[in-house]
């Protein structure tokens, strides 16, 4: 294996990949954010007066069985609102959907791919022919930077040091209606230079294609540079996207690309992609609409060499 000898101790990897999701959940839906968005529902709809939030409870995911995590570890659980309820009678609950695909391992010189999904809180993280289900919680010591709002979209960096070493450090991206983020962590691990990114969107789907109205959504992005031997720098940008109702298809657009250290990348572009269902679908790309009449878009991405998350407000 380039730049890495050795056997692989796939427990420990897959301890680290729950624990950095872990951390993208605590920062980007935060209380703020889902309070923000029960205002949005109640606003939008009597149906929902006397919105409430149902939160989850949930373990400590340093203390995984048998999977190198500390069973003495005793960090405090934070409930994280993934469900929202109304209070009158008859009407359902509103599931927040989620978005995940992959999980990108950099471990020596190695690129590494596996695959990461979750329902509600609960995640499985699959690795080297190995999976772990676990649940979110909360890790502690964060600090946030540089908030940006791009169109409607709010964009900040945080960052957190685990008292293992480790860096945990993504950009977080939200709106009204769902959110996201690349959850970045790096560090070493095995004498091995270590890195790993889950991009992953959340939000109320509408699940609707938009047929009339703007046909105009702009936001922004959040993503990693990953090359075929590393994992590389942070980016983030500007988002456009237009709909043609006819013809049920999106063009999304990335420009002004910027990497932390200054350096820019060419757009990034998909045309004619089909709508379907309240989402579309492309190589590289995975997308839905967020809110009560398509007021947001987001989704996961992966092409020219960066891979991440986007969200749109309608214009």
């Amino acid at each position: 294996m380039l730049g890495y000898s050795g056997n692989i101790d796939w427990s420990e990897i897959l301890a680290l990949v729950v624990n950095s999701k872990a951390f993208k959940y605590k920062n980007t839906s935060n209380l703020g954010w889902v309070h923000s968005l029960t205002l949005n529902l109640s606003k939008q709809s009597k149906m929902f007066h006397g919105l409430r939030v149902f939160s989850i409870v949930t373990i400590s995911t340093l203390a995984l069985s048998g999977c190198g995590g500390n069973s003495n570890n005793t960090e405090p659980a934070e409930t994280i609102p993934l469900t929202l309820a109304s209070d009158t009678p008859g009407v359902d609950p509103i599931y927040l959907g989620t978005t995940s695909d992959e999980v990108v391992i950099m471990l020596g010189e190695q690129i590494i791919r596996g695959k990461f999904s979750c329902t509600g809180i609960t995640c499985t993280a699959s690795v080297g022919g190995r999976s772990i289900t676990s649940e979110l919680t909360r890790l502690s010591g964060d600090s946030e930077s540089g908030q940006q709002t791009k169109n409607g979209i709010n964009l900040r960096r945080y960052m957190s040091t685990t008292p293992e070493g480790f860096i945990l450090d993504t950009y977080g991206i939200w709106g009204k209606f769902g959110s996201g983020s690349v959850s970045l962590i790096k560090g070493t691990l095995q004498d091995s230079v270590y890195r790993q990114i889950i991009p992953t969107y959340s939000g109320y789907e509408t699940g609707t294609n938009p047929v009339s109205g703007n046909a105009t959504w702009s936001g922004a992005m959040a993503g990693v540079k990953v090359g075929s031997t590393s994992i590389g720098e942070e980016v983030t940008g500007d988002a456009d996207m237009t709909a043609d109702f006819i013809s049920a298809s999106i063009d999304l657009t990335f420009s002004d690309i910027t990497a932390t250290s200054g350096t820019t990348s060419p757009d990034i572009n998909w045309e004619d992609v089909p709508m379907s269902n309240g989402g579309f679908t492309a190589t590289g790309l995975e997308g839905k609409f967020h809110g009560f009449d398509h007021d947001e878009a987001g989704g996961i991405f992966k092409r020219s060499g960066i891979e991440g998350v986007f969200s749109l407000a309608r214009q």
